[in-house]
């Protein structure tokens, strides 16, 4: 898989161009923004500046090295930008999802699919019912339809939770059953065998409040496997600001190996597996590098990701996954 084929330059340019614009209609109430704890450990006021990007200040714990923003936009104004008023989100509905649909299924979603049923099988649970939380586009959800018929599984009573009502629209145009909410304030009337977050930990207010819907959404013993970005993945490290995955008032959040599992430890959830299987982070940094938009002062990184990327990039990211220094991560835990 190649950046191109799932982010496009032409719409990728005017996705970031359009980020921006919410940005700095949101940073006109930056005097209404509130402080948080850090979202992973809770620790208050024990944390260092990492960077601004976009006029959005992020900072990092001490404690479990969470990088968020703080100040944020209050939970009310994200509500708002969720739900109707961002340019970015309608772009990627109207335009940037319809273009990568086709690629996007079949080297994002099905792989994704397949992955979560192995999670299944290998431990123990049988995937009858399932929420996602944050469904989108509704690409995974619908293979994950198609997935659960091939296994012959019951379509399983999926439930999609989604705050866009564009996204939701085009869930529905899917066949997927769509509760048109903000996560936290998703009220289940059953209990599921499988909640999914796939990239969506990441965007919230108060990643607590998802993992406390996932708690009770949960049968005892049920999976809850979920997707996000890794700080301490490769081409995080390296970029930061730099980095095209990081931006407000989109993304708040960046956990760790380590703090994602100190949250979900918290929340009554025992951890079963994390792993990293990113398969874009060198090329994302030797672009950049390419592009001038970074520069390269390690001379081992400049001969494997520049002078000698066609012999040893392949193998360079597939070091990365191997031992979980990937950007993207998963993670599977129990409910206890």
């Amino acid at each position: 898989m190649e950046t191109k084929d799932i982010r496009p330059e032409d719409l990728e340019k005017e996705q970031l161009r359009l980020l921006r614009e919410d940005a700095e209609k949101m940073l006109e109430r930056e005097s209404e923004f509130i402080n948080v704890v850090c979202p992973a450990c809770e620790s208050f006021d024990k944390y260092q500046h990492a960077f601004v990007k976009d006029g959005f200040r992020f900072v990092r714990c001490e404690k479990c090295d969470t990088i968020f923003v703080n100040p944020r936009p209050t939970f009310d104004m994200l509500e708002e930008y969720y739900t109707s008023t961002s340019k970015n989100m309608n772009f990627w509905n109207d335009e940037f999802f319809p273009v990568t649909e086709k690629y996007r299924r079949e080297k994002i979603a099905k792989p994704s699919v397949e992955r979560v049923l192995e999670f299944c099988n290998t431990f123990g649970v049988v995937p009858n019912t399932m929420l996602e939380l944050g469904a989108g586009f509704g690409i995974f959800a619908e293979e994950m339809l198609i997935g659960a018929l091939s296994m012959g599984i019951d379509p399983f009573n999926l439930t999609v939770v989604e705050a866009s009502e564009k996204f939701a629209d085009t869930c529905r145009s899917k066949g997927i059953y769509v509760v048109n909410t903000l996560i936290e304030k998703f009220i289940s009337d059953r209990s599921y065998d499988v909640v999914l977050a796939l990239e969506v930990i990441s965007h919230l207010f108060c990643p607590k409040k998802m993992i406390e819907v996932t708690y009770r959404s949960l049968r005892e013993g049920g999976l809850f496997i979920l997707a996000t970005p890794n700080s301490h993945g490769f081409d995080l490290l390296m970029l930061e600001q730099y980095s095209d995955n990081v931006g407000s008032p989109n993304h708040l959040n960046y956990f760790n190996n380590e703090s994602i599992s100190i949250l979900l430890q918290d929340g009554g959830f025992d951890i079963l597996e994390v792993i990293t299987p990113g398969e874009l982070d060198a090329e994302l940094v030797r672009k950049k590098v390419i592009d001038r938009e970074i520069e390269l002062e390690d001379p081992f990184l400049i001969h494997i990701l520049i002078d000698k990327w066609k012999e040893h990039g392949e193998a360079f990211q597939n070091y990365l996954v191997s031992n979980k220094l990937s950007s993207h991560m998963w993670v599977v835990a129990r409910k206890k």
